[in-house]
């Protein structure tokens, strides 16, 4: 299955549609609103209100389970959206979706996933629920490694290693105690502190994306098709970026330079994936430069992350960086 040229021109058209809001600016983070304007209602179901109103369940894939992927059961009558980053907490281990993906009506799905909870391989609850998403740095390398992987493999499995290194590094620079090595720890940890983003950073009505940015660096970009999409994942995708920027040092507000480059740059790498998984056409991009997994469906770009990588980040994954039973 693979997407015409005429499609992916489509996506083009639709990311060289949007436009830069007027930025919003403290301490050392930069969020410069996406606004779009051919803003549509969701045709899907987020994973958080489905799993909500119980028209949906995350599980692992058997009694035994299986560390880089989990079981989805849709049991509504749309589409289930499962945006790349959202972390989900439960069962042997939490875990956080290795790339966007959407999954059909009345239907079940195994998802590649990566652990953010080294230190814990014991059933806490027999599903799993989501909670906030991972950080900027670790969702672009762990988008990286994925799509290597899956170029190789046809899984799009993770580093595994790296992204543990990753999580740790968010635990260390919070100064918190993580027993099970969990990210979650950090998050708490880091409440006071990004309770100031919040509340500084508050985004116009209508935008239906943001684009981070951090000095003259880009952090990542999150873009969905619907304000009420954004709207609705806000409160918990904006800890993440907040998270990262927390422990950081001042920095200066981003030109809009630096913004409007970063925009321009992205239409012209991406691509369909060629070894999709899940339903509606799978999106991708991976270079030296950049990482980004997307989703596109009837029409529209139902999400697109985007992540700015350092050099040789990309490329396969190191021996003995797949996936397995943690050593605890």
């Amino acid at each position: 299955r693979q997407a015409g040229e005429g499609a992916l021109e489509g996506v083009r058209d639709s990311l060289r549609g949007i436009e830069l809001g007027t930025p919003l600016f403290h301490h050392n983070l930069t969020i410069f609103p996406l606004m779009s304007k051919n803003g549509h209602a969701p045709d899907y179901l987020l994973l958080a209100e489905a799993i909500k109103k119980k028209k949906a369940e995350v599980r692992e894939v058997s009694e035994a389970g299986s560390v880089p992927e989990l079981l989805v059961e849709n049991r509504a009558p749309l589409p289930l959206l499962i945006p790349e980053g959202e972390i989900l907490i439960g069962a042997k281990q939490d875990r956080t979706v290795n790339i966007t993906i959407l999954i059909a009506a009345s239907t079940e799905h195994v998802i590649p996933v990566s652990c953010v909870e080294q230190g814990r391989w014991a059933q806490r609850s027999r599903t799993l629920a989501a909670s906030r998403f991972a950080t900027p740095a670790l969702r672009g390398r762990k988008i990286s490694s994925s799509q290597a992987h899956r170029r190789t493999t046809g899984q799009a499995f993770s580093d595994q290693g790296q992204v543990w290194r990753d999580v740790a590094d968010s635990i260390g620079a919070a100064g918190a105690h993580s027993e099970t090595g969990s990210i979650t720890d950090a998050f708490e940890k880091a409440k006071a502190r990004t309770k100031k983003y919040r509340e500084k950073l508050v985004l116009p009505k209508g935008a239906t994306g943001v684009l981070v940015t951090s000095g003259e660096e880009i952090v990542g970009m999150d873009l969905f098709d619907s304000h009420k999409t954004l709207r609705t994942i806000w409160p918990r995708l904006s800890e993440s970026y907040f998270l990262e920027a927390a422990f950081g040092e001042k920095q200066k507000k981003t030109v809009k330079a630096v913004a409007a480059d970063f925009m321009k740059a992205i239409p012209e790498i991406i691509q369909f994936a060629e070894k999709p998984s899940g339903f509606g056409e799978e999106l991708e991009f991976s270079d030296d430069a950049y990482a980004g997994s997307g989703l596109w469906y009837n029409g529209r770009l139902c999400h697109l992350s985007a992540f700015r990588v350092e050099p040789g980040s990309t490329g396969p994954s190191v021996p003995g960086s797949t996936p397995t039973q943690p050593d605890i």
